[in-house]
């Protein structure tokens, strides 16, 4: 039987408004009317194949499997009871999807489904864009499937399982590396996943305008699902995780393929700059955390000022004495990791020299974003450090403001003086 006689059951189906189907059979009930040619022309046809029918009008049954001929007297608005039984073999009326992902199907090869309609989602494979976007989604899996299979470094049919088993080789690297297998499969956990772009394959296989490069993107692509998928654990499928990660697979490839000429992993460079952020920002923090316990010093400094109130002139002497040296040397402190800072600050272009690939544009912007990144954080840590290195010499200030004040009042009273006598020039 050919396809298109399939797909005129499935208009008789259709026409005669999708009646529940049960154990491989249904029911009508009312006149065949537009449906009724279609019906003819199946009852002529009588294959087994396409179906069965028995027609019942009036006190009058009739039926294919009894080689009966096609009712005379039938007519499109004679009201009939039509039982169909529907073929169980080549040609399938699946209740759902899902029922159809269960099976063996050609989804999982990439290749073309033909003769099956599937009931729930009224789809019959081979027409036009499907209106459930499920089935949308399981056809454009079924095309990247077909997809990986060209670009697979080799391939094989399980026949236990009716899978494909695609196999990609890292082969960027002098390192042997065990190789990825993936047995695509179509269900219904990753039709949730957004669409694919199936575009880019396009690309891979015949850019015209960048054709010298097609093996090396085809290269790359298989590179880029390796890395993707080298440290996968065991019980999780390769494919679904591709078709839940598309766009890290995506940006991967962009990478590696933008990078190949100066033979690097994309990867490892995204890596290698994550962990040098991590260890400049350690250094840039580890300036403040090294000077943190001698920060300390400064409340303890503020309240020798009580002890000045309390003491002699030698004995106050000898506190601000300490004061000072104590706030200077905090302060030496803080200029010398200051320091440190600046220099720090100033090799951080030169820490990422060697991760930049001015083909790569990913890359770059990532770098650029770590750079920015700690440029802020040092300014901001060297703002505070100049705070510091100020309040340092506030023990000093009070402390010396609080000997004045005891033993030498008289200055007090100058500055006063002095303060209004300028107060009132200024105010005239």
């Amino acid at each position: 039987m050919s396809s298109c006689y399939f797909g005129k059951l499935v208009d008789l189906y259709r026409g005669l408004g999708k009646p529940s189907v049960i154990d491989g059979k249904f029911e009508y009930k009312g006149q065949l009317c537009e449906t009724f040619n279609i019906f003819k022309e199946l009852w002529q046809k009588s294959d087994q194949r396409i179906a069965d029918f028995e027609v019942s009008f009036g006190s009058e049954t009739y039926g294919t499997l009894y080689e009966d001929e096609f009712p005379k007297n039938l007519s499109a608005n004679t009201k009939v009871i039509l039982s169909v039984l529907l073929p169980a073999n080549d040609y399938k009326f699946i209740e759902s999807l899902e029922n159809f992902l269960l099976i063996d199907n050609k989804l999982n090869t990439g290749e073309e489904v033909e003769n099956v309609y599937l009931i729930k989602e009224d789809f019959l494979f081979g027409e036009a864009a499907p209106s459930d976007e499920r089935v949308a989604k399981a056809l454009q899996l079924s095309l990247f499937i077909a997809e990986l299979y060209e670009l697979a470094n080799y391939n094989d049919r399980v026949e236990y399982s009716g899978l494909l088993k695609l196999v990609f080789i890292d082969t960027s690297s002098d390192k042997k590396t065990s190789p990825i297998v993936i047995e695509p499969k179509v269900k219904v956990e990753i039709l949730s996943c957004p669409f694919i772009d199936l575009a880019i394959f396009k690309s891979i296989k015949d850019n015209i305008s960048d054709n010298a490069h097609v093996q090396e993107k085809q290269s790359m692509f298989r590179v880029s699902i390796t890395e993707v998928l080298k440290d996968l654990e065991g019980n999780i499928s390769g494919f679904d995780f591709l078709v839940q990660n598309w766009e890290l697979l995506k940006e991967t490839y962009y990478g590696n393929f933008e990078c190949y000429l100066t033979n690097f992993s994309f990867l490892k460079q995204k890596k290698e700059a994550a962990e040098n952020y991590i260890t400049v920002s350690t250094k840039i923090s580890g300036t403040l955390s090294s000077i943190s316990a001698k920060l300390f010093g400064l409340p303890i400094s503020l309240a020798i000022t009580i002890a000045i109130l309390k003491a002699d002139k030698f004995e106050a002497i000898l506190a601000l004495l300490g004061v000072a040296i104590t706030s200077l040397l905090i302060a030496l402190t803080i200029y010398d990791q200051k320091k440190v800072l600046e220099s720090i600050r100033e090799s951080i272009d030169a820490i990422f020299s060697h991760t930049k690939s001015q083909r790569s544009g990913e890359l770059a912007t990532l770098i650029l974003r770590h750079k920015d990144n700690l440029h802020n954080q040092a300014w901001r840590l060297e703002l505070a450090m100049a705070l510091l290195i100020a309040l340092s010499f506030l023990p000093v200030i009070v402390s010396l403001g609080t000997y004045i004040y005891k033993f030498h009042p008289d200055i007090i009273e100058s500055i006063n003086n002095f303060v209004k006598v300028f107060m009132i020039q200024l105010l005239s």
